[in-house]
């Protein structure tokens, strides 16, 4: 939490005692001796600081991550995600994946108001070596496909740094070869439990490695008007083989394995839901 805005908020106490009173009991005795008057305002600081954090929570106060993409993305305000980040859920759910061991999906923000829906998630995987040196003769090369244009960027938050330094050297400057690429990802379809399918989903937005999803067409009728909406999302993982021949990339996914991920979005009491 932005710590002008608390010092502001608390009538100006100075940063000092904020400080203090977010560390612990053995932080504070390394710190100065400070006089016992003082201390009592950094009690107070610490007790001011605990409700404004409460009150910041449930009033929506808290910065949304859709209303960031205009000012990240030159889109005029207000917009429909200014909107939706007035009233949208913020309190993120962490799920760990059962049968992907080292998969966190986490829903970070949602908005739906029974008849539009916003999503925004982070996905925590593991991350693989990439394989260099695909090519002729192995497993997956007589599968690969033409690709067309091909940023190495998508790769960015797949592989290692180190990785990904090397895939965007090879992509610039090897004339034939390949390489594999062992990832994670959401589907690109998200289903209700009776297996409606909300259609195609745009991810056109990414803010500080949060995803935002939102439904190229209209909710189905069955996902309107509701109280509450469970979605159905699908954490894939798949080797992604790519291979380079002069100016033409090629590529193959072969499917490893994959997991259902259940969650609850609450109505955020739009025009369109149900009362």
């Amino acid at each position: 939490m932005n710590r002008y805005l608390i010092s502001t908020a608390l009538g100006g106490i100075r940063d000092e005692y904020i400080t203090a009173a977010a560390c612990s009991p053995a932080d504070i005795q390394s710190v100065r001796r400070i006089p016992t008057k003082k201390m009592l305002m950094i009690v107070a600081a610490a007790v001011l600081l605990l409700a404004f954090s409460v009150t910041a929570y449930a009033s929506g106060w808290l910065t949304s991550i859709f209303s960031r993409v205009g000012e990240q993305f030159g889109i005029p305000t207000p917009s429909r995600y200014d909107e939706a980040g007035e009233l949208s859920n913020k309190t993120p759910e962490r799920i760990s994946l059962r049968d992907l061991p080292g998969i966190v999906f986490t829903l970070s923000e949602s908005y739906y108001d029974g008849e539009d829906l916003l999503l925004a998630y982070s996905l925590e995987t593991t991350t693989y070596s990439v394989q260099f040196g695909f090519g002729p003769g192995h497993e997956g090369f007589d599968s690969l496909r033409w690709l067309g244009e091909f940023d190495p960027a998508v790769l960015r938050d797949a592989v290692s740094a180190n990785d990904y330094e090397r895939i965007t050297d090879f992509y610039l400057t090897v004339e034939t070869g390949g390489f594999i690429v062992r990832t994670s990802f959401l589907g690109d379809h998200i289903r209700l439990p009776d297996g409606t399918d909300l259609g195609p989903i745009l991810n056109n937005y990414t803010i500080d490695g949060t995803r935002i999803l939102e439904c190229q067409n209209a909710l189905p009728e069955s996902a309107r008007g509701k109280d509450e909406l469970t979605l159905v999302f699908t954490v894939r993982e798949a080797l992604v083989y790519f291979y380079k021949d002069g100016s033409t990339l090629y590529q193959y996914s072969d499917p490893l394995r994959e997991e259902n991920v259940t969650v609850v979005i609450p109505s955020t009491g739009g025009n369109g839901a149900a009362k």
